[in-house]
């Protein structure tokens, strides 16, 4: 996998960097013209319940989070399709980081 995508907390978007299947950079979001090729945003809640060790349901995974309202989804979605496990498991790598749910 080799693109940028956005990772959205509430009003905040980190443009994460993928280059040959490794994290090339991970920059806060400024400015509009800063885009990935897609993005999935959530709450700040919403991510520390998927990080737990283990998520309660609906939390455990994007396309449980998805028809929930919890996440949403934009921009191309095709490269997150072709790279749908890589990008889930970038996605849980804080997993265990959370001690509770706020």
């Amino acid at each position: 996998m080799s693109c940028d995508f956005v990772v959205g907390f509430d009003a905040d978007d980190y443009l994460i960097s993928v280059r040959e299947g490794r994290i090339d950079g991970i920059e806060r979001r400024n400015l509009q013209t800063m885009s990935g090729t897609f993005a999935i945003r959530a709450s700040r809640s919403t991510w520390a319940k998927h990080w737990l060790d283990v998520p309660p349901r609906d939390y455990h995974d994007i396309w449980s989070m998805l028809p929930k309202g919890l996440a949403r989804l934009d921009g191309d979605l095709l490269p997150l399709m072709q790279n749908l496990q890589y990008v889930k498991d970038v996605l849980a790598i804080p997993r265990g980081t959370q001690t509770e749910a706020p």
